[in-house]
């Protein structure tokens, strides 16, 4: 640490502070690296489990994960993060969408003939929505799949951190699938109103 030799005891696993390795060093280190000089502590961590928490004036409490709003350049990471998190959910929905409108383009002469013969409105619509659902599951699950698989093994290599749970992976996928959802049914307009002689004309 510096110029002074200190003696590690126990890793803790990757610690970081602003993009800086965190060293956990205790009393007798600090007097040694600033010469037995005190060193006011900025911050503490309590146990508030061994009784009620003490009050300090101009203190503020943080809990779990508040705690890396003290970070300045964390919490400007995560706002540019969430906003090109966001824009991906967005363009996604416009590319489902956009799919959707050739797909239904094309087989609107199938809709038109399958109304001329009968079919009603709503066996119409449950139809397509199926399809789109199905189409769904397939390309979400299977991308969820291969991000889960491609974090397992990038962290297994140790290449880099990754993280693997519900929060990377399912739900993620799951707001992916109700985006290109909304994208479809905006898609799915024309048959909706599809006529069938109108259709038949123009197809």
């Amino acid at each position: 640490m510096g110029d002074h030799d200190a003696i590690v005891k126990t890793l803790l696993g990757d610690k970081w502070l602003d993009h800086q390795a965190v060293v956990f060093a205790g009393k007798d280190t600090m007097k040694a690296l600033t010469g037995g000089a005190p060193v006011p502590p900025s911050a503490l961590v309590v146990d508030e489990s061994k009784g009620e928490m003490p009050k300090i004036d101009g203190a503020s409490v943080l809990r779990g994960g508040e705690r890396n709003n003290l970070s300045a350049s964390y919490q400007g990471e995560q706002t540019s993060l969430n906003a090109m998190t966001t824009m991906l959910y967005v363009i996604s929905a416009l590319v489902v969408g956009a799919f959707f409108t050739v797909w239904t383009v094309q087989r609107l002469r199938g809709v038109a003939i399958t109304s001329a013969l009968g079919a009603s409105r709503s066996v119409l619509v449950a139809d397509s929505l199926a399809q789109v659902i199905a189409v769904l599951i397939i390309g979400v699950g299977g991308g969820v799949a291969v991000t889960a698989a491609a974090g397992w093994a990038l962290a297994n290599a140790e290449v880099m951190p990754v993280g693997i749970d519900l929060t990377t992976t399912v739900i993620p996928g799951l707001i992916l699938a109700a985006t290109g959802v909304v994208g479809a049914l905006l898609a799915l307009v024309p048959v909706f109103r599809v006529d069938p002689t109108t259709a038949l004309a123009n197809a």
